[in-house]
């Protein structure tokens, strides 16, 4: 009998078929799976971020643009509607939505908004949409943001003081 490393001797661990330790052949492969991991984590993460980050920049378009519309109709009536459009157009141009069109913008008069008294409503509404999701969820593939402004008929004009 031989002692010491014979190959007739006890192992310690799991052993192949090809009497190859197990642990052996699968060395460096959780690294591979980990780096992985990660990497589609981190692709998640950023589509995550994206979307955020665009969703606040459409909401923050859709109230300057609802602002700006209603202050336009107040000061110009409802003959101004083309340029409260053009100022919807206009807002999300700066928030980087080059594609925003005139359908975005609601606006309606409560009272007699032309007379001197009243109140315009403007609300614009738009949908944002998600890249990537698309593809595999058509339904969910947008998010809409839509912001509301209420303004008085003569809020802004000077009434003749000292």
């Amino acid at each position: 009998m031989v002692r010491g490393g014979g190959t007739g001797g006890p192992r310690c661990g799991p052993v192949s078929r090809a009497g190859v330790p197990a642990h052996g052949r699968e060395r460096g492969d959780a690294i591979v799976e980990f780096v992985a991991f990660c990497a589609v984590l981190l692709v998640a993460l950023v589509q995550l971020i994206y979307t955020l980050a665009r969703v606040e920049a459409a909401q923050f378009a859709a109230e300057a643009a609802a602002r700006d519309a209603a202050r336009v109709l107040m000061l110009g009536g409802p003959a101004a509607l083309p340029v409260a459009h053009r100022v919807v157009e206009t807002a999300f141009a700066d928030h980087g939505f080059a594609e925003a069109g005139p359908q975005l913008l609601t606006v309606e008069c409560v009272q007699a908004c032309g007379q001197g008294s009243g109140q315009f409503r403007a609300t614009v509404r738009y949908p944002v949409e998600i890249p990537l999701v698309g593809a595999f969820l058509p339904s969910a593939a947008r998010i809409d943001v839509s912001a509301h402004y209420a303004v008085l008929v003569g809020q802004y004009e000077s009434r003749g003081g000292p």
